[in-house]
């Protein structure tokens, strides 16, 4: 199987890097590359194939890529001529894979109904070519259920996967070097001129705000406006997750502490919380659990492997307090029902994020991002979460890319922008937008009371006023949607 995966990254590396110059910058039609939700056709609704990008934009060397586009084509007779691109987060998911499914529902009616909607599996992600995906990273967390390690033996588990995935892409000829939110939003920029659109609009979710800035340092020329949520610092984010993480958690336990009801549903629930992870650590709880082949192991419920989760899961879940209660009580059914959570859909490739985190971020992980002493456990755990700046700290020392010095320069110009943050964000607190506002003259920042990182991401709020910016971004928004949004906690 690894020699086949091998022959296979080998065959399409060739194919992609042996293409001439002259097909730089070309689209070329090829078959959408899975089955289309029902009542959407290609070649009538989508219009899916391939354009030549330069494997360096700045010093082209005749290697190529291929980057995967979908162009899903507007219901108006006569369209708005700047159309909009969707970018997921990661870095690592599949543009192509993670939204073709929503534009066939209410969301893609309503971008559709004006706007044609494109969608650009960046570089190193699934449909492009080649990709980075990591079968030896999946086949990793899925063994790690099985294990009861500490968090250094963790760590060793983890990292042999990487090298592994490192090694493979390295003997298949592909230059890891070469995959970057630099080189991606010149791709970007060569697509939409390839489509012969002149300006366009981009929204951006998590990692995909990373590309975002990019282009908006890079490219502001050729954008008719920008949409964000869950903004990441270009510099400080992934250094600081674990920080991040523990001052979400502080706040929502204080706000419990400081209102009645609250407090006296969740009596004290910062520290039994925190006396939980120590108890479950010392003493782990041995359940039997199947796994996917419904072959049944002992799994062992411990602080630490709460704390991955609980992280995990935040970045949807912002009831906290009610999730932490009913592990408080003994009750692991939901922990134990979604463990497999924390893997990403198939189709994610963890190399264009490790390659992203070795080359920009690397210099940043070194750093200390103070946090509350108390919260030590919890944080221990949260170092091997997969994106965690320990983790990617030793990731770096195995992906050997060239190192990148970020354009940390605050980001200035006059592009209509929208920037729209969960108030529970753990890993894209809403101080990080509002540090970008401060360059941007032509921005609008809206904070969503009690939500989670992508929550925002879900709400049919910012569908609305997605939908309503892209048509006019000369204006703010409404915003009747995000003032009429309560935040409460859930009681038991």
């Amino acid at each position: 199987m690894k020699n086949l995966l091998l022959r296979i990254t080998i065959l399409s590396f060739l194919f992609v890097s042996c293409k001439q110059n002259n097909d730089i910058g070309k689209f070329e039609d090829a078959q959408f590359p899975f089955e289309l939700p029902e009542g959407m056709f290609d070649g009538k609704d989508v219009q899916f194939g391939y354009v030549t990008v330069p494997e360096f934009h700045k010093d082209q060397n005749n290697r190529t890529m291929r980057i995967a586009v979908a162009k899903f084509k507007s219901h108006n007779d006569n369209p708005a001529s700047e159309p909009l691109i969707l970018l997921s987060g990661g870095p690592g998911e599949s543009n192509i894979g993670s939204f073709t499914g929503l534009l066939s529902a209410d969301l893609g009616k309503m971008l559709l109904s004006r706007h044609d909607v494109v969608l650009i599996d960046v570089r190193g992600t699934f449909y492009s070519q080649p990709n980075l995906h990591c079968p030896e990273i999946f086949e990793c967390e899925n063994d790690l259920h099985k294990m009861d390690m500490s968090t250094e033996e963790t760590f060793s588990f983890m990292l042999e996967a990487v090298k592994k995935a490192h090694d493979r892409f390295v003997q298949a000829g592909i230059n890891l070097s070469a995959f970057n939110n630099s080189e991606i939003a010149s791709d970007i920029d060569m697509v939409m001129k390839a489509l012969n659109y002149k300006k366009y609009n981009v929204f951006g979710f998590s990692a995909g705000t990373l590309t975002a800035q990019y282009l908006l340092k890079n490219y502001s020329e050729s954008l008719h406006s920008v949409i964000m949520t869950a903004i990441v610092d270009i510099k400080e984010n992934l250094a600081a997750s674990n920080s991040n993480t523990i001052t979400t958690m502080e706040t929502i336990f204080r706000i419990c502490d400081a209102d009645d009801r609250y407090k006296s549903a969740y009596p004290d629930l910062e520290n039994r919380f925190l006396h939980m992870l120590d108890s479950l650590n010392e003493t782990p709880v041995k359940v039997k659990i199947k796994d996917k082949a419904d072959e049944s192991y002992d799994y062992y419920i411990t602080g630490d492997k709460i704390a991955r989760w609980l992280t995990f899961g935040m970045y949807w879940n912002s009831q906290l307090p009610y999730t932490v209660n009913k592990l408080l009580n003994g009750d692991y059914f939901d922990f134990l029902a979604t463990i497999d959570n924390a893997s990403p859909q198939g189709t994610f490739c963890h190399g264009l994020g490790n390659g992203i985190m070795a080359s920009e971020f690397v210099g940043s992980f070194s750093e200390s991002y103070p946090y509350n002493a108390k919260y030590e456990t919890l944080h221990n755990g949260l170092k091997t979460a997969w994106h965690s700046p320990q983790f990617n700290k030793r990731m770096a020392d195995i992906w050997i890319v060239n190192k990148i010095e970020p354009d940390t320069s605050p980001v200035r110009n006059s592009v209509p922008t929208l920037m729209l943050c969960g108030e529970y964000d753990h890993v894209c607190p809403p101080k990080y937008a509002q540090k970008i506002t401060e360059g941007l003259s032509n921005s609008y920042l809206y904070i969503f009371k009690g939500m989670a990182h992508s929550e925002v991401a879900m709400s049919s709020c910012l569908a609305l006023m997605l939908s309503e910016f892209i048509d006019d971004p000369s204006q703010a928004p409404n915003d009747e949607c995000v003032r009429a949004i309560e935040s409460k906690f859930i009681l038991p």
